[in-house]
Parts: C-alpha cells; structure tokens; sequence
C-alpha cells in the first residue's frame, strides 16, 4: 500500500474513530444527564424524539448526535495529520505514526473528559455557570455534562497537537 492509500485510510479511519467515539460518550453523558439531550441537543440536531419513544430508540438517537459532534472533528484532524505525516519516510511509517496519533487524540480527550467531570464540582461551586434552556430541572447535572462535552473538544485539540509532536519526531529520529 502507497503513502496516497494510507492517506485515504488515515482520514477514513480518523471519520470513523471521531464518530465511534462521540457515541460512546455520548451514551456516557446521557446516563448523566438525559435532559442535556431532551432540552438541547436532540432539538440542535433535528433528532426530537416521538412520545413515548422506547429506550432503544433514544439511546441510537444519543447515539446519532455523538456521530454528529463528532466526525467532522476527525475529518479535520484525519486530514491534517494525514498530510503532515506524508513526510514519513514510507507507507508502513507513516501508518505506524498515523495510529499513534490517533491514539493520543483519543487518549487526550477522553482523560479531559474525565477531568471536566471530576472538576466540575470545584468549578460549580466557585460559581461558574453554563448556558442552558429554561426550566432544565437538574441544572448541577447539565453543567456537568456540558462541561465534560467542551474538555473533550480541549482533549481532542491537545492531543492533536500531541499527534503532530509525535509525527515530526517519528521523522527526526527516524531518518
């Protein structure tokens, strides 16, 4: 496979690693708080549910506006580092550098998600307030979850930066 092969599985890979991981935390953050869905992000995405809709249905909607969050996410960054790791010296490195990055753009953002929920807390209680649609009934949980939403995007970013960090050192070093 040619360096333009691993170009197009790198952001194809990138599209789907973004998407498969803004289910899953979704369906995380769901747990935490439903009504971050219900009052907004199933209204952002068109994705109202029917009344009386079952829990499948609402779990694959959660799921569906993971997906949605997320992917372009990985387009950018799958584009970007995909480029940038075209310097690798062949295919088979510029995979192995490619993983890696993935890797520590997953690895940042789910740590910072773990970190915006075990901050949130500190951070509520200092007074720090995130926007919200009236009548939310548990605003404690909304913010919560609107918080570990916004690290996850930071993580993402930090381990984007960490990705080509890596890249470039994979090159230097490996002349």
């Amino acid at each position: 496979m040619g360096k333009a092969a691993v170009w197009s599985a790198g952001v194809a890979g990138a599209v789907g690693l973004a998407a498969l991981f803004g289910a899953l935390h979704d369906q995380v953050t769901y747990g935490i708080s439903p009504e971050y869905y219900t009052a907004l992000k199933f209204l952002q995405f068109h994705l109202v549910p029917a009344p009386g809709e079952g829990a499948l249905m609402l779990h694959l909607r959660v799921a569906a506006v993971g997906v949605l969050a997320t992917w372009w996410v990985g387009a950018g960054l799958g584009v970007m580092l995909a480029t940038l790791n075209l310097i690798q010296r062949d295919a088979a490195a510029m995979a192995r550098s490619l993983l890696r990055g993935a890797f520590w753009v997953v690895a940042m953002a789910a740590l910072f998600a773990v970190a915006g929920y075990l901050l949130w807390p500190r951070l509520e209680a200092a007074g720090l307030q995130v926007p919200m649609p009236a009548g939310v009934k548990d605003a404690y949980a909304f913010g919560r979850v609107g918080l570990i939403h916004d690290f996850s995007y930071l993580g993402g970013a930090v381990g984007g930066g960490l990705a080509v960090l890596s890249a470039l050192a994979a090159r230097i070093l490996r002349r």
